[in-house]
């Protein structure tokens, strides 16, 4: 009689620990193990990868600013839908205008300037100023944050860049040539700054809120900013051109939105911004190999190489990465 009441005890007790819908998806950061943060940063590398080949299947139909366009204030409605579900964030005005700022240097200005810079230089040296990104955020995460600069934060770069190298290098139709404006290389490094703001803001927003109550103001405020230029500078779109492939493509893009966004605004909530930045170097690594599945692109040895140090980069940046705590909230 006594052990039924005890097992009866500890059943009741198991179910009262057990989180609702809602505390699984507003959970913050302090109750989230470290292998979940890593599962989301690998998501958002994987899905950001992947994406690219997505992108070159819808800009055979559409431009690069109504593409962005469509694909941000999709995503944008998808998160309004999800406020009438769960609460909607709560922010200051002033957190409201880092939001702002977080929206406006990613996606706004680094779209902008590496897609402008590619007009005036190879796609193989913006490839290498972009992989100088983890640089930028070990930096400013220094002077900002007061993150610790480690020494497998700094051999893990190291070997990113020379990953990212063998990347390029590697390509079939390399040239040895790195010539390009000088224009091009301010836009290119104009876009890694943006993209290193953007790291530090969100990491400096996760003290307090949750990836999600982040990653729904960025991609919503990201959505107005478009407007205007989707108005200026957008082609006339036709029903006509939106067949199954490019429907599918647009949809695979707005999912990678919202869901690559959350999973690393997430990790940037729990990890040093200098750790969680040398995995986007793993971007290039993903694409290559989706393109080299789908689009039947050729992938060499020395790619394949280049690909392997670029993941063994990340492993030793995060060696010892300690996992940030933070109070719970749900923004």
């Amino acid at each position: 009689m006594c052990e039924d009441i005890y097992s009866e005890t500890n059943n009741i007790a198991f179910f009262a620990t057990l989180p609702n819908k809602k505390e699984i998806f507003m959970r913050t950061p302090a109750t989230i193990n470290q292998f979940s943060t890593y599962l989301a940063l690998a998501t958002a590398i994987i899905l950001w990868g992947v994406a690219f080949v997505a992108v070159k299947i819808a800009l055979t139909v559409l431009s690069t600013v109504s593409l962005v366009f469509i694909r941000f204030t999709l995503a944008a409605i998808i998160f309004v839908v999800l406020f009438a579900f769960f609460r909607v964030p709560k922010f200051t005005l002033q957190e409201h205008g880092k939001l702002l700022c977080l929206a406006l240097f990613e996606p706004g200005l680094y779209f902008f300037f590496e897609t402008l810079g590619l007009n005036y230089i190879s796609a193989a040296k913006a490839s290498l100023i972009i992989a100088t990104v983890p640089l930028a955020v070990l930096i400013l995460a220094g002077l900002i944050l007061r993150e610790k600069v480690t020494v497998n934060g700094l051999i893990g770069i190291f070997i990113s860049l020379l990953g990212i190298s063998m990347l390029i290098i590697g390509e079939p139709t390399f040239s040895l040539s790195m010539q390009g404006s000088f224009i091009g290389d301010i836009c290119m490094f104009a876009a890694v700054f943006a993209a290193a703001i953007y790291m530090i803001l969100a990491r400096h927003l996760g003290n307090k809120h949750s990836a999600f109550g982040i990653t729904s103001m960025q991609i919503i405020y990201a959505a107005f900013l478009y407007i205007p230029v989707f108005f200026l500078f957008a082609e006339d779109l036709s029903l006509d051109d939106f067949n199954g492939k490019i429907i599918i493509a647009l949809s695979f893009l707005v999912f990678v939105t919202i869901v690559a966004f959350l999973c690393y605004n997430f990790a940037l909530t729990r990890l040093p911004a200098s750790h969680a930045a040398i995995s986007v170097n793993g971007i290039p690594v993903v694409t290559a190999i989706c393109a080299w599945i789908v689009l039947g692109e050729m992938l060499t040895t020395i790619q394949i190489i280049g690909g392997g140090l670029v993941l063994l980069s990340v492993v030793i940046t995060n060696l010892d990465s300690k996992l940030k705590t933070a109070p719970e909230m749900a923004g």
